[in-house]
């Protein structure tokens, strides 16, 4: 499968702006279909169904479309939090605390969570080298 990146996107690596709208619309639709009608049949026979979450949807949609691999480490990752292997967490490739957009596709990705969290540690020292070089501007500036 040839994957394509928009041109707009923050980084190399796909984002949920890259898959295509009609898809990406189709896909949500009818996965979001499936858990309603196993939420009717689970109520049916007395028994409790959680619908899942729209993050969770999302992270379907994705593997739908690029499959179920982290982008990182290659590593094949799942929705279900209580199955071994890698989680699957929803990353902003621009970190909201260095001005990225929480709601933007073009700045959402699915990574697995032990490289979105490398990336969290990353980001931290990217914040504190950024503060240190505004404080020694501003002594400079003195």
């Amino acid at each position: 499968m040839e994957v394509t990146v928009a041109a707009d996107s923050l980084w190399s690596f796909p984002t949920i702006a890259d898959i295509p709208r009609d898809i990406f619309e189709h896909s949500y639709a009818s996965i979001e279909a499936r858990h309603k009608t196993k939420m009717s049949e689970a109520n049916k026979m007395g028994l409790g169904y959680k619908f899942p979450k729209k993050h969770t949807i999302l992270k379907k949609v994705w593997f739908r479309h690029f499959g179920n691999n982290c982008l990182c480490c290659f590593k094949p990752m799942h929705t279900n939090n209580a199955e071994s292997g890698s989680f699957a967490t929803i990353d902003h490739v621009l970190a909201r605390s260095l001005g990225g957009h929480s709601t933007d596709y073009r700045n959402l990705t699915i990574i697995c969570r032990d490289c979105n969290s490398d990336k969290s540690a990353y980001e931290s020292r990217i914040k504190m080298l950024l503060a240190e070089t505004e404080e020694v501007e501003l002594l400079e500036a003195a």
